[in-house]
């Protein structure tokens, strides 16, 4: 997208790129692009169709004057995509802002602080680890410069600070019946105060370590008593996929092992970026993560 603030009667302009993504080139057999626009609560506010050619399409959407100020969502996707139930269409947040506020000075100031459990949950009584992500309203990271957990009794549980891009990361381990929210100052000194994502009382949480200058990537999955099956053991798989090259591996826990580590070994998986989803007994996912394997990954030399 051309930007994602917008102000009423203006337009936005887009680019796209289908994608084969069995050989990540063009597919130039596409022909139909569904465009379409969502309000926050889901309702359907425009449908346009583009044509795309070489597996290139662009073009522009009118802001008229029924859409508010607001939070919106762009998707757009193929003919072939919505034949399926999951299609994973293109998704992109957009904001129509009150053109009178554009110059206050606390709409240029206003920050977004963001807790990302790795794998999406958070499991009660397991070692999470939680991704942090801080921005200020153009998008840009802003470092938190001093962070602070604390429960609904605002004791004191641990500390936190984001590095370069304003992203950090922390280990979690959440009690039961306990409610958690963070203090957070800014290197301007403004301070906010956000609540954590709720926890899970039962799953299975997802952590995973990748050093590129070794030849493993490390998985570690914990999970907790609640749990376990009544016979006191559990049964969960995962999925290391990528372009529809897969391979699937079983976990078994039990009252004594609440933690499995495994290696994967980067030569015998995709270069590249690849997926780990999580299943539970039934193949339910319950959990996913994206990361990237360096071996034999080439990049030639590139200038700017």
């Amino acid at each position: 997208l051309n930007k994602t603030d917008f102000i009423k009667d203006e337009a936005i302009w887009f680019k796209g790129y289908i994608i084969n993504q069995q050989d990540l080139k063009p597919f130039i057999e596409t022909t139909n692009i569904h465009v379409t626009l969502f309000d926050s609560e889901g309702k359907l506010m425009e449908s346009k169709l583009f044509l795309a050619s070489d597996g290139f399409v662009d073009g522009v959407i009118k802001l008229d004057s029924t859409f508010t100020p607001g939070n919106y969502y762009l998707q757009a996707e193929t003919s072939w995509m919505k034949n399926f139930k999951e299609s994973k269409p293109f998704l992109e947040k957009i904001r129509i802002v009150d053109e009178s506020l554009l110059n206050q000075k606390y709409v240029l100031e206003e920050y977004d602080v963001q807790f990302l459990p790795e794998g999406g949950n958070i499991l009660l009584e397991s070692n999470n680890i939680i991704g942090v992500k801080s921005v200020n309203s153009k998008g840009y990271g802003i470092n938190i410069k001093s962070g602070k957990i604390f429960d609904q009794n605002n004791s004191f549980i641990r500390d936190f600070e984001t590095k370069i891009h304003g992203l950090g990361k922390f280990l979690f381990k959440p009690e039961k019946n306990k409610q958690y929210h963070a203090i957070v100052e800014f290197e301007d000194g403004k301070k906010q105060t956000i609540k954590l994502p709720v926890s899970n009382s039962k799953g299975i949480a997802l952590s995973l370590k990748n050093n590129y200058e070794q030849n493993f990537i490390g998985v570690e999955f914990n999970t907790n008593l609640q749990s376990l099956q009544p016979n006191g053991s559990l049964i969960a798989y995962y999925l290391i996929h990528k372009n529809g090259s897969s391979v699937l591996n079983i976990l078994n826990f039990n009252n004594d092992n609440l933690s499995k580590s495994i290696l994967l070994k980067k030569s015998e998986i995709n270069t590249g970026i690849n997926i780990i989803t999580l299943f539970d007994q039934n193949l339910n996912p319950i959990s996913e993560r994206k990361f990237f394997n360096n071996k034999n990954f080439n990049l030639n030399q590139i200038t700017l």
